[in-house]
Order: C-alpha cells, then sequence, then structure tokens
C-alpha cells in the first residue's frame, strides 16, 4: 500500500483517539482529512459511537497494515467489484484505489471528494453509488464471462 501523509499515519500508533473522546476530536481532521477537515463538527456524531478496540486486534491491524497486500490476487477475482476512495484521505493515498481498479477485472472505480471516513461523511453519496452499481447490468453478462472488459472508471461523486 501506498501510503498518505506520514503525519497522519503515524497517529495510528497509539490508540488513545478510541479512549480519549478529547483526543479523537483535535486529531481526527489530520487522521480522517475530507470533510471532517472542513467541518471538524462531523467527528463529534461519530466519537458518540467510537468504541476502544481489542488491544490484540490493534495490535494485528497494524501489523497487517505494514506488511499485507492482496495485489497479486486481484487479477484473479472474476466478479464485478466496486471499488471506493476518498480523494482527500490522509491515510489512504488514492493511488492504491487506482491501482487495484487497474488490476481488478471487471472492477468499477468511484472516487469522492472526501477523506478516510467517506462512508460516514458522505453517506448519500456512497449509497448512490452502489445502488447504481447494483442496479447496472452485470458487467460479465454482454461478452461473455473470460471476455468482458472492465467497468469504465468514473470520476469524482460528492
Amino acid at each position: 500500500m501506498l501510503p498518505g501523509r506520514w503525519s497522519a499515519v503515524l497517529s495510528l500508533l497509539t490508540p488513545r483517539r478510541y479512549s480519549d473522546p478529547e483526543h479523537l476530536l483535535r486529531v481526527a481532521p489530520k487522521i480522517y482529512g475530507g470533510r471532517i477537515a472542513v467541518d471538524p463538527a462531523l467527528m463529534a456524531h461519530v466519537a458518540e459511537h467510537v468504541k476502544a478496540p481489542n488491544s490484540k486486534g490493534y495490535l494485528y491491524q497494524q501489523l497487517a497494515f505494514c506488511g499485507w497486500t492482496s495485489l497479486r490476487w486481484l487479477p484473479r477475482l472474476r466478479q464485478p467489484t466496486l471499488i471506493l476512495a476518498g480523494t482527500r484521505d490522509p491515510l489512504v493515498h488514492v493511488a492504491n484505489a487506482k491501482l487495484m481498479h487497474r488490476l481488478t477485472p471487471h472492477s468499477r472505480l468511484q472516487l469522492l471528494d472526501d477523506g478516510h471516513l467517506f462512508l460516514l461523511t458522505s453517506t448519500n453519496a456512497v449509497t448512490r453509488l452502489v445502488e447504481r452499481c447494483l442496479r447496472d447490468d452485470d458487467p460479465l453478462a454482454e461478452s461473455g464471462y473470460a471476455g468482458a472488459p472492465p467497468c469504465a472508471t468514473s470520476g469524482c461523486a460528492d
């Protein structure tokens, strides 16, 4: 994975944001970016529902972040795949989603003008994108299973 801004990534080394709501509200704009960076009050609602992770699970997540990759398996995926990414995500560079799209047959890339928590801060836009993907014809149906072209890359959605 190509990381985003190192200052944001290094903030993940401690799970303090899960146990200290005030700390979360201070660091959220830097860590999550997007709409939260513009309007930090958006994080207040999310902070009410945040629960501290299991310490062992958090450690495993950090280790996976440092070294695990699925890139070699992506070309083997045969099902239609929707890839969503935020263009203003300080943690995960948008180049990762673009690479996943290039490597995954039958994939569609949708970029949102938001940050890491776009599922929470751009819920309506994400819902429309997922519904559109589910309603669209199966991209594998037209030209047969093996030779079907991947879906076109789309631009930004709000």
